[in-house]
């Protein structure tokens, strides 16, 4: 499948719900990538989601400076099974320049490597980020045609809850229903 057209997921949730589990068990599958939760696609979108042709010159700078704030340190253990190939990123970007950002995160995220497996059967990918749930409207105006997979959240009254449960504004919940994306609720 080309990389462009790899279709893209999200995982939302709050914390403690079992977004990183699923993430895991999904990875299991060799047919699909659940990437860690890196905030790229966020991270750029104000800046280059919405210009044609991408500054790649720009963009590349942007993503090199990224990476170097990012890179493995003591607090994240789970770079030890993630492998961002960022001289193999960049020789795709030069080789076959995006047309627009929604093409640059698909190749962003296929090249993260799981346990150093190979990216070359993957046939769909997931981004398990429970920050995005903020962020629903932008991740469908960029891709239309994602679906939302959502774990298990306990909605209260504001100033109800306590610290196992966790409030979901109701916007956010309706633009769920709203948009008709959500491929599931677990629980």
């Amino acid at each position: 499948m080309p990389h462009t057209s790899v279709p893209i997921y999200f995982i939302l949730g709050v914390g403690r719900s079992g977004t990183t589990l699923l993430s895991q068990m999904l990875n299991a599958n060799p047919y699909c990538l659940s990437t860690p939760e890196r905030q790229f696609i966020m991270t750029f979108y104000n800046k280059y989601a919405h210009k044609q042709p991408l500054p790649l010159k720009q963009f590349i700078g942007d993503i090199s400076r990224y990476y170097q704030l990012r890179s493995p340190n003591k607090k994240h253990n789970n770079h030890s099974v993630w492998h961002f190939d960022q001289a193999a990123f960049k020789h795709t970007l030069h080789t076959s320049p995006p047309t627009d950002y929604q093409q640059v995160c698909r190749s962003f995220l296929l090249h993260t490597h799981y346990l150093q497996r190979s990216n070359d059967t993957v046939q769909c990918i997931v981004d398990k980020n429970p920050n995005y749930t903020l962020y629903t409207h932008q991740l469908l105006t960029l891709f239309p045609d994602t679906q939302f997979i959502v774990t298990n959240a306990i909605i209260v009254p504001y100033g109800t809850h306590t610290s196992n449960q966790v409030i979901i504004d109701i916007p956010t919940l309706y633009s769920y229903c709203y948009y008709g994306n959500i491929i599931t609720n677990i629980y």
